[in-house]
């Protein structure tokens, strides 16, 4: 079943100089793809690439001069992008919820931990009452694995370890029920065991509720590992996609070649997908094939944009010349 539907998604920053000239940056360009119940789809590129503009755009948080221009959005086949605020918060939050960077930073330093989690509750369910809302808190901070829940709940958030304060988000992006959840760099700052730890419960859920799940991040390690399918961003663009197994074993794309010929033996958890020259100025990108510049085979070709090439029947490549094509 399909849960999230993006088409042909332009995500654009529109400012103006001081010459009051418009300026364009074109930030997400044509971003297709899908998310389907009981998989996790990781999003994968360098910094810059688009990967956390896709998530906002998705769950309609973008703020100004940041303005989807074209395309569709569907969360089990209802339109996002056109759909009234009042209707969409019903949405954020419950059915789709997010998991974002820096979860310390993202807790309210002044309130105890099971009343954050219980609010959220609440907000998308004001009949309920602050009693039941705290039991739902404490049962959700255990589904999530934090041992003594009901004493963790008094907690302040600055007396929680980093993996600690991301189980509480998780927790509180689960109390809904959602069906389709986004985690933006949820092992960010976290050490090996730990981030091994979450991504294993992120797993774990996705499983046993058959939700739908979007694992952001340059870690190349984490997707090979966690995700059923990979999409790979470059410049705004979905370059790759396909079976996790496929992308990898079988790199179509020179930028998803380079990706995994520059991690230590293919799959190490600590790549760094920023080396290598930077991408393009998304005020003035190249014409046809983003990647023209940084790509040690350009040809003739290349100065039009590409279309997908498929590899496979799950699996094609946004390049005249993905390897592996007939």
């Amino acid at each position: 079943m399909t849960l999230l539907e993006v088409k042909n998604l332009h995500t654009h920053f529109i400012t103006r100089d001081i010459g009051n000239q418009v300026q364009v940056a074109k930030a997400l360009n044509s971003v297709s793809f899908q998310v389907e119940a009981g998989e996790i789809l990781g999003l994968v590129g360098e910094t810059g690439a688009g990967k956390s503009l896709t998530a906002l755009s998705i769950m309609g948080l973008l703020r100004p001069p940041a303005e989807i221009v074209e395309g569709a959005i569907s969360f089990e086949g209802r339109d996002l992008v056109n759909m009234r605020i009042s209707e969409l918060n019903k949405i954020r939050g419950a059915a789709i919820a997010m998991v974002g960077q820096n979860p310390r930073g993202a807790l309210d330093p002044l309130t105890r931990i099971g009343e954050q989690i219980a609010r959220v509750a609440r907000a998308h369910n004001p009949k309920l009452s602050k009693s039941n809302a705290a039991t739902m808190a404490v049962a959700a901070m255990d589904r999530v694995g934090i041992a003594d829940a009901p004493a963790r709940a008094e907690a302040w958030p600055h007396e929680l370890s980093g993996g600690m304060a991301q189980r509480v988000l998780i927790a509180m992006a689960l109390i809904n029920g959602p069906r389709l959840l986004i985690a933006d760099e949820p092992t960010t700052g976290l050490d090996v065991t730990v981030q091994a730890q979450i991504l294993d419960l992120l797993r774990e859920l996705v499983q046993e509720l058959n939700m739908g799940a979007m694992i952001i991040t340059h870690d190349l390690g984490v997707v090979a590992q966690y995700c059923n399918r990979t999409a790979v961003m470059y410049a705004g663009r979905i370059v790759e996609e396909g079976l996790t197994g496929a992308v990898f074993s079988q790199p179509a794309h020179p930028y998803t070649q380079a990706l995994i010929g520059s991690t230590p033996e293919k799959l190490d958890f600590s790549i760094d997908l920023d080396e290598g020259g930077g991408p393009p100025n998304l005020y003035g990108l190249p014409p046809g094939c983003h990647y023209i510049d940084r790509c040690p085979r350009p040809a003739d070709a290349c100065v039009r944009i590409p279309s997908n090439v498929a590899i496979s029947e799950s699996h094609h490549a946004l390049c005249h010349f993905a390897e592996g094509s007939s």
